[in-house]
């Protein structure tokens, strides 16, 4: 139930009801539309998706994906060697605050950056223990959130 609806209700069985010699129904709705906008302020809410990311020679990476609250799955490119796109669904960016991490798995460390790059991309840089862009990813673990 969005927030929009939930005051509805209150509006539809609480403020617009009345009743005797008591505080208004008015004040009472009004008080629990209130504590619907702070808990919606306290919460937080976003979209996340997490996924194990693998890439080999000059193909595109594959995923596993563990959760997605976007509106689909995300499409994933090999830019040049160690340099991928993330592509998130059209307008999903648009306007939020993004939290990015991207962790290698122990097998293959790598330096890895993840930063917005376009409207609806997300950029991967993946380095080896030398600096150089590299290929050749092994599970790399990557949760984007969109607040």
């Amino acid at each position: 139930m969005t927030n929009t609806v939930l005051k509805a209700q209150i509006d539809s069985q609480v403020t617009n009801e009345t009743a005797q010699k008591s505080v208004t129904a008015a004040e009472v709705g009004g008080n629990m539309k209130a504590v619907v906008d702070y808990v919606d302020q306290q919460v937080g809410i976003y979209n996340e998706v997490k996924l194990l990311l693998s890439q080999a020679g000059s193909s595109a990476p594959t995923t596993i994906v563990a959760v997605n609250n976007f509106s689909a799955n995300p499409t994933y490119s090999r830019v040049s060697a160690g340099k991928f796109n993330i592509i998130m669904p059209s307008g999903s960016l648009t306007s939020k605050t993004l939290i990015c991490h991207a962790t290698s798995s122990t097998d293959t460390p790598l330096r890895l950056s993840i930063n917005q790059t376009g409207a609806s991309t997300i950029g991967l840089h993946a380095f080896n223990s030398s600096g150089v862009f590299t290929d050749d990813l092994t599970e790399i673990s990557i949760t984007i959130q969109a607040y």
